[in-house]
């Protein structure tokens, strides 16, 4: 944004001039923010911010002086290792004063960090660099930042300032918390391989333990260090000097009336090794508590308000019946059984003998000769013969059954294919967006110049993984989402800002009504959106344009779903356009 020259002034003094960059002089919003810089310095005069000297311009570009500080940054001295418990309390508090001024006086920093705190060779703090500072003006800062625009450094920045919300005070005591845990570890809470990671987990991941770092602090800073790094703006503290005394407070360097501080300043000056003394505990009577409540001692609850009277009689189980069986805890009723297990036997009387007359034998039949009967020989049933042309007619209805259902179903897929569900949910901080994909593919986070020459957040989805560095003719089908600036990407003119906001439809419209060159488009509405544009492009991979879908942000970006690669994938039916219509802007 600027560059910073070493001068002298006409009386031989060095001091420092901070000039915008050439390449950026023409950019009136770049140049807006370096004028305001300098109304800014000019109504912050507190002995621990860098003074203004002089402003002005030469040759079209603007400038301002500042003293030139021989020492060192913050910065400079973490890179050796953590700092002493004094030059932390000292340093902090110098910074806490001049935020706190600088909030009185409506500035919120948003850039707190230890290369912009600049120390003397007196070893005095000066809060530098108010470069993109916002002004509590209204709509002065509305023009020179856009909704959801991200200001700051992303390793110091809260995470409202990472939403683009606008900027509180307490933003900057987040930032000033992470600095103090920089100051005490000689690291930072939250490291990551890119700024997305940092970023999200600013978001959701507790605040390290300090003492894992450096076991010489106290453990009090812990809780000091939770609160000031509170996701939530409303927990933190109330203003800079206040988390400065509670910082004090635990590092043991200031001691309370009721010397509460005692074990935090114990990590100072170690106290000398003692035998404990050795405690007989008093288990009579008299030593139970005289108002009820829990005996540490004989580990009971006593008292006439003992909330767990009602379950004394749980406290020891009683005797099991004597010839229960063990499994007698698993079933409602008891079951006995007789110490005499066998039965007297019954007497059965054998019935007595009657006496019964013998029927007398039947005449043996005697056939008269010559004349014997032919003996019955039995008829032999009919083979059956097997039914040909009965199976022959079921064989012929089955194969036609199964033809006409595979034909149905081969048409069926022909006319509908699969559809491929959105069954996993993706939220991007980055992009402030959220939106669904299939869960069986591949996500992830990168920066690309796609639509515009500059690389931009990208979040890039692929039914196959594509491994870092390679191509992306790694996978069938891969989809980009991207949030851009319309007015970059899409050149659109001055006379069609206002349109911006209803959506890339309206304002193509608006281009078109006024003469000037604009996409060819075909409406596309959500149930969330309306004023989104899609722009068909030719697949596959020799193309002339990208196949694109653009949703309004209702601001001056629009969210970007765009098809990067494309190989016969037949594995879904419009799953491009079902995942722009699952965005949701928040």
């Amino acid at each position: 944004m600027a560059t910073v020259y070493r001068a002298f002034r006409p009386d031989g003094k060095q001091v420092a001039v901070k000039v915008l960059a050439i390449h950026l002089a023409d950019n009136e919003n770049i140049r807006k923010r370096f004028e305001r810089e300098v109304v800014t310095l000019r109504q912050l005069k507190h002995p621990h911010i860098l003074p203004l000297e002089n402003a002005g311009h030469e040759e079209g570009r603007p400038y301002f002086v500042m003293p030139l500080l021989t020492g060192h940054s913050l910065a400079d001295l973490i890179k050796k290792g953590p700092l002493p418990a004094d030059l932390i309390s000292s340093y902090t508090h110098q910074i806490a004063s001049a935020l706190d001024f600088a909030h009185t006086n409506k500035v919120i920093h948003r850039d707190i960090k230890p290369s912009n705190i600049l120390i003397d060779d007196q070893g005095q703090t000066f809060l530098a660099d108010f470069g993109v500072a916002h002004l509590v003006l209204g709509e002065q800062d509305e023009r020179l930042t856009s909704t959801g625009e991200f200001i700051g450094t992303v390793s110091y920045a809260p995470p409202e300032q990472s939403r683009g919300d606008i900027p509180e005070r307490s933003g900057d005591l987040y930032s000033l918390a992470v600095m103090v845990f920089e100051m005490a570890t000689g690291r930072l809470p939250f490291e990551g391989p890119t700024s997305l990671v940092v970023m999200k987990k600013h978001f959701h991941d507790p605040v390290p333990n300090p003492r894992e770092f450096n076991s010489l602090l106290p453990p009090k800073l812990y809780d000091v260090l939770i609160k000031g790094m509170a996701k939530l703006p409303a927990a933190r503290y109330r203003s800079a000097l206040e988390f400065s005394e509670a910082l004090d407070g635990a590092l043991g360097l200031h001691v309370s009336e009721a010397g509460q501080d005692d074990d935090d300043e114990a990590w100072l000056h170690p106290p000398e090794p003692t035998t404990p003394p050795i405690i007989t505990p008093d288990r009579s009577a008299s030593a139970s508590p005289a108002a009820g409540g829990f005996d540490p001692d004989s580990e009971q609850i006593d008292g006439p308000d003992d909330p767990f009277a009602e379950f004394d009689a749980y406290a020891a189980p009683p005797p099991a019946p004597p010839h229960a069986d063990d499994f007698d805890d698993h079933f409602d009723a008891e079951i006995e059984f007789s110490d005499d297990l066998t039965e007297p036997a019954e007497t059965f009387a054998a019935p007595a003998p009657t006496a019964e007359p013998i029927p007398d034998p039947e005449p043996e039949f005697v056939a008269p000769p010559l004349i014997r009967p032919l003996p019955k020989v039995p008829r032999a049933a009919p083979r059956p013969s097997f039914p040909w042309m009965q199976f022959g007619i079921y064989v012929l209805i089955a194969a036609s059954v199964v033809a006409i259902i595979a034909a149905v179903y081969l048409i069926y897929r022909e006319l509908n294919p699969p559809v491929l569900e959105l069954d996993a949910p993706y939220r991007s901080a980055s992009l402030n967006i959220t939106f669904s994909y299939p869960e069986s593919w591949s996500t992830r986070a990168v920066d690309l110049a796609i639509l515009s020459d500059q690389p931009i957040p990208t979040i890039l989805l692929s039914d196959r993984p594509i491994p870092p560095g390679e191509s992306l003719a790694a996978a069938r089908l891969v989809i980009a989402v991207q949030r851009i600036n319309s007015i970059d990407v899409y050149s659109v003119t001055p006379t069609c800002y206002d349109s911006i906001p209803g959506g890339p439809a309206r304002t193509f419209n608006c281009m078109l009504r006024n003469g000037y060159v604009a996409p060819d488009y075909q409406d596309f509405n959500t149930s969330r959106y309306h004023g989104g544009v899609k722009l068909r492009g030719s697949l596959p991979v020799q193309r002339a344009s990208l196949p694109v879908i653009l949703l309004p942000t209702n601001g001056s970006d629009w969210v970007a779903v765009m098809i990067l690669y494309w190989d016969n994938y037949d594995g879904s039916r419009d799953i491009w356009e079902r995942l722009a219509k699952s965005v949701r802007i928040y």
